[in-house]
């Protein structure tokens, strides 16, 4: 663990991502190669102007995605859905964090599983309002923090913010697959007295049950004013979420997260079983027609028209956001 110091979703359902990491156990390969799927996908979005990500291409060159051949690739006819999944995904989380950063005074944000996530750029770093109280945290495989701090010392911009508030990220190296993975051991200078966002962006699908449950309850009873979002997929009925299951089985993960996530009740169960009070969950389908706003689904329908109407509702409606407090607490009205 160390501060950094200068020195919807495709159809049909996501293939298990072609491994980056050979050397590792399939399951976890899988898992950890699927963020090379969404970086294509997420830089793909800025270049068509759904979502302006100036700091995703210092950091990521493209080369950086070349190794994965996943469907975010495709150019074909699905593209504008594909494009509008993931739009509406990330509008999911950004709100959340919006919100959360709206509210004033010392406040923490932890990206478990943030593979080569770009929202501490997108959200601390110009031009977006500095913000001196906020310290964030990306949690993930040692391997993945090692390529994360390389990226960042090779990005001049990237290291100039750094070199103002070298303490504003933290890289935390943790295998969330072990028995009992603790964030307080694994980062000592995150503080559970804190207001703390915790996001689970597409991750907790391929953490084993018994793992998961354990650090949703962790996190549950250690941080009373913590809060959480989460975007996973939900089986629920059909053919789709069967295929789901299958891919992730050829991937090795077995059934991962999913076997708690049978249903969007047994979803809000799943987090009220681990301590959270104020759970709430939605569809993406619910969220793109409500909480994204009129201004984002504007910009969709500008950007591509969308002719598969009938598969876009049945995709989406396979796909949720959650939002609880901890313990029943939260820090008030972050999510």
């Amino acid at each position: 663990m160390s501060s950094f110091r200068p020195s919807p979703p495709p159809s049909p359902p996501p293939s298990p991502p072609r491994s980056s990491y050979p050397s590792l156990p399939r399951s976890l390969s899988a898992s950890l190669s699927s963020s090379f799927d969404a970086l294509s996908a997420k830089r793909r979005l800025h270049e068509r102007g759904y979502l302006l990500d100036p700091y995703l291409a210092q950091l990521f060159p493209p080369r950086a995605s070349s190794s994965s051949k996943g469907l975010t690739s495709q150019t074909g006819p699905n593209a504008p859905l594909i494009n509008r999944g993931y739009y509406a995904r990330c509008s999911a989380v950004d709100a959340s964090v919006s919100s959360f950063l709206s509210s004033p005074g010392p406040r923490q944000v932890v990206e478990v599983g943030a593979g080569r996530s770009t929202l501490f750029w997108r959200h601390l770093a110009p031009p977006s309002p500095p913000r001196p109280g906020v310290s964030w945290f990306e949690i993930d495989h040692p391997l993945v923090v090692e390529e994360k701090r390389a990226a960042i010392a090779a990005c001049a911009a990237c290291r100039g913010l750094l070199q103002e508030r070298p303490d504003a990220l933290t890289l935390v190296p943790l295998d969330l697959s072990s028995p009992s993975p603790s964030l307080l051991s694994a980062a000592p200078n995150l503080s559970p007295s804190l207001p703390t966002l915790f996001i689970f962006e597409a991750v907790l699908m391929y953490v084993p049950a018994a793992p998961a449950a354990e650090l949703l309850a962790h996190l549950s009873s250690s941080f009373p004013l913590g809060e959480l979002v989460v975007y996973d997929p939900v089986v629920g009925k059909g053919k789709y979420g069967q295929r789901m299951l299958e891919n992730l089985r050829r991937a090795g993960v077995g059934e991962g997260g999913l076997t708690a996530a049978r249903d969007l009740k047994a979803v809000k169960r799943r987090y009220e079983d681990a301590g959270f009070g104020g759970v709430e969950v939605e569809s993406m389908l619910t969220f793109y027609g409500g909480g994204m706003g009129r201004e984002g689904r504007e910009l969709c329908e500008g950007l591509e028209a969308l002719d598969e109407v009938e598969e876009w509702e049945m995709i989406m409606s396979h796909y949720y956001v959650a939002r609880a407090k901890c313990g029943g607490g939260g820090s008030g009205g972050a999510v």
